[in-house]
């Protein structure tokens, strides 16, 4: 069996439960302008400009002062300001800046001033914040189709490859995408999904410690498999390496692949499930469900756990049809799922 070199087409992802205090992309923290609310409630389209790039809003944006916003004919924003304890209602064409003192309009004006909880509002923006670091944005007209980092404080583009993906270029062979972050930590009963390969008869899942010694091994025609509880307990803080294998009908080997990724502690678990309980919560105690079905795709999204995200994303959809941006997010979310 031939493996792939660096020259040839392999793109490997594993989909997996990550720490949210690593980040991959360009951290903003101690950097640029500090976070002051958030956007909520969007019909039609809406961007946050930022330097080139105009990000498209979906709801539950970080915003920061010195952001400008434009908001396009017949669409709608509301703007969370925390320190004010006010949010404000922009409907129809506008362009305003967040100043601190509240909102200055180069075009447009507010349709409705309502007061918010500020300690409230601080803490969902926090949550924003924190999850928006390792989310990629979606950005149009002049780079349309780009991605990038909101939270950078030099608000550059950020290329693909810094989601942690291992691309190698050059074959007609069928492309192989195992759904993972580089670098980052798993659970200890990791669940693995990738895309279907065409000719593929079943799939060979391997994995080995940091000596090389052979952890588990299974086969599946299924293109997903979870780390079944009869196996070797994954331990803590520990490296392990992953092999996906694409075997046809005969036996052969289509394509393989290789990655490498540690196991999350029991106390990185408990922060997981800690913030995952509070935004649950607060579903439950909230009136605008749609803003915490966003905050919980959010969340979920940060942690690649996208089918999961996608779900929560359908369900503010629902709720807010007329969301362009967040209808876009979806649609990017489905796209890497498959």
């Amino acid at each position: 069996m031939k493996r792939l070199k660096n020259n040839e087409v392999l793109t490997i992802f594993m989909s997996i439960l990550i720490i949210s205090s690593i980040t991959f992309y360009a951290n903003s923290k101690g950097v640029g302008s500090e976070i002051v609310g958030f956007t909520s409630e969007v019909i039609g389209k809406a961007y946050v400009i930022c330097g080139e790039n105009k990000i498209l809003l979906e709801g539950m944006d970080e915003l920061h002062l010195k952001d400008t916003i434009k908001v396009l004919k017949d669409s709608k924003v509301s703007i969370n300001l925390c320190d004010k304890g006010i949010k404000y209602d922009i409907e129809g064409e506008a362009i305003f800046g967040i100043e601190k003192d509240g909102i200055r309009f180069k075009k447009g004006k507010i349709t409705k001033k309502t007061k918010i909880d500020s300690k409230k509002c601080m803490k969902i923006a926090k949550s924003v914040s924190k999850n928006n670091k390792n989310i990629k944005k979606m950005t149009v007209e002049e780079s349309k189709g780009t991605l990038i980092l909101r939270g950078s404080a030099e608000k550059k583009k950020i290329p693909d490859e810094s989601r942690g993906a291992l691309t190698l270029r050059g074959t007609p062979s069928p492309i192989l995408k195992l759904s993972f972050v580089a670098k980052e930590l798993v659970a200890r009963r990791p669940l693995f999904i990738w895309s279907k390969v065409d000719y593929a008869y079943e799939y060979c899942l391997e994995i080995v410690d940091e000596t090389g010694n052979k952890i588990w091994e299974t086969k599946t025609q299924n293109n997903y498999v979870e780390y079944p509880d009869n196996a070797p307990a994954l331990k803590s803080e520990k490296r392990y390496h992953c092999r996906i294998a694409v075997i046809d009908k005969n036996g052969k080997t289509l394509l393989e692949g290789f990655e490498s990724f540690n196991v999350m502690s029991s106390k990185e678990m408990e922060e997981f499930l800690k913030e995952e309980k509070m935004l649950k919560e607060m579903l439950e105690e909230s009136k605008n469900k749609a803003q915490v079905y966003i905050l919980l795709g959010k969340f979920y999204e940060t942690y690649n756990l996208l089918t999961t995200a996608f779900y929560n994303y359908q369900k503010a959809h629902e709720i807010e049809p007329a969301n362009f941006g967040l209808k876009e997010k979806i649609i990017l979310i489905k796209n890497e799922i498959e």
